[in-house]
């Protein structure tokens, strides 16, 4: 724990707490960086443990609970760097590109996505356990950070790409699927790659990440592009048939007007003459008799 000591001024405490806030900011980033080699080096999340995490970070077995006050949480923070890292790979990948099509807003987010692997086999432990293992702000926090960074690419392609920011919204939940589900196939465990050995059929989903990921995302974005082409063509096509209808309508009620009535009238005018005549020829008889 750090003492003040008494005699020192208001600027001189403050700036050490502030040293004491970047410092401990600092260290956690440091167990966070330790966390993710070792991920990578074991081969998943699933083999990460404490104690190792604290000894590669240079500090005491026990420090690490000033930082992190389990492994769900710890875990939970590298999903959350996670996320950030993949807004500014967006950012850097689209750059100042405009008139992306679909199948290259799609190639973006996979390439992205394949360069930082320790994220995507994270996005399929995070609904399962981590975020529903920790304290309620804490995951409070994770989820305000990552619905965030979410925006923010999508706000990205939305200036590059050609596709609509509701189509992209919708990409961007099937690429986070995909690439939970795909990156668990292409790493199985000691135990399903000596299965797979054994019986080669069981492994053939077990292919490269990167290509399978690329290929179902470009289709998926055609599917977007081409189902919104289909219903403006259709409602253009209703369009049509409306103003079609309403046209034939209109003049079928101006020719009724227009046609109809002088023949009304004409008859009305002939019923009226033959009425008088009778009228008169019959007053002409009452005289005559």
């Amino acid at each position: 724990m750090r003492y003040f000591r008494p005699n020192m001024g208001y600027a001189q405490v403050m700036q050490q707490r502030a040293r004491s806030a970047r410092d401990k900011a600092r260290r956690a980033e440091d167990l966070l960086t330790a966390a993710e080699s070792l991920a990578l080096e074991l081969g998943g999340v699933r083999y990460i443990t404490l104690a190792p995490v604290t000894e590669r970070a240079g500090l005491h077995r026990t420090g690490i609970r000033r930082y992190y006050t389990s492994k769900e949480e710890l875990l939970l923070g590298l999903a959350e760097r996670g996320w950030n890292q993949w807004r500014d790979a967006v950012k850097a990948e689209a750059g100042d590109r405009t008139g992306l099509t679909p199948a290259e807003t799609a190639a973006v987010l996979s390439k992205t996505l394949a360069s930082l692997p320790v994220f995507c086999d994270l996005l399929t432990h995070v609904p399962l356990y981590l975020e529903g293992d920790v304290g309620i702000e804490r995951a409070r926090r994770y989820k305000t950070s990552s619905f965030a960074a979410h925006d923010e690419i999508v706000a990205a392609l939305d200036d590059a790409s050609t596709m609509t920011a509701g189509q992209l919204t919708e990409l961007l939940s099937a690429a986070t699927a995909l690439a939970a589900y795909f990156w668990q196939e292409a790493h199985p465990t000691p135990t399903l790659a000596a299965l797979y050995e054994q019986v080669p059929r069981w492994g053939r989903n077990a292919l490269d990440f990167g290509p399978r990921l690329d290929a179902l995302l470009k289709a998926t974005a055609a599917g977007f592009a081409g189902a919104a082409a289909r219903e403006r063509t259709s409602r253009s096509e209703e369009l049509k048939i409306f103003s079609r209808t309403t046209c034939g309508a209109s003049l079928s009620a101006r020719r009724l007007a227009g046609g109809a009535g002088p023949v009304l009238r004409r008859r009305v005018r002939s019923d009226s003459s033959c009425s008088a005549g009778r009228r008169g020829r019959g007053r002409a008889r009452c005289r005559g008799r």
